[in-house]
């Protein structure tokens, strides 16, 4: 077995990817600037949840941070926001649960379908009647 104990613990690891990640996504946005391709009122960082620190800071300088979570990081991603920028306001933070949303939707998708089966059965049934209905006795043994 692989011994583990000259790894990094993990909160010295988490404090090394928080300053990383500050750092990175500090840089994208003053280049977002910079260059002048802010023609999207956001930007979005695939396959990264940011820190809440990180998101914080940015919404006390004006940003929202919206934060789609996924079943995993490479289906999860952050869209930081200057779409609602008001001079004075602070940004806000919202997070989007996407796996509560699929799961949500398939319940109401099974629940839609398990109704219009029931009615497809009655539909059914009032057919049978009707067909049974109008066969001459005669035919019926």
């Amino acid at each position: 077995m692989k011994d583990f104990s000259e790894l990094s613990n993990s909160e010295d690891m988490r404090t090394e990817t928080l300053e990383n990640q500050a750092k990175f996504v500090y840089d994208e946005l003053s280049n977002i600037y910079k260059v002048g391709m802010y023609a999207k009122p956001a930007y979005v960082f695939e396959e990264m949840i940011v820190f809440s620190e990180v998101s914080k800071e940015l919404t006390q300088i004006g940003f929202d941070v919206i934060i789609h979570r996924g079943s995993n990081i490479k289906d999860s991603w952050t869209e930081i926001s200057w779409e609602n920028a008001k001079e004075g306001r602070n940004g806000e933070i919202k997070e989007i649960w996407r796996t509560a949303i699929l799961k949500n939707l398939t319940e109401k998708w099974v629940k839609a379908f398990h109704s219009f089966f029931i009615f497809k059965l009655y539909l059914l049934k009032y057919k049978i009647s009707v067909i049974l209905a109008n066969i001459p006795k005669s035919h019926i043994m």
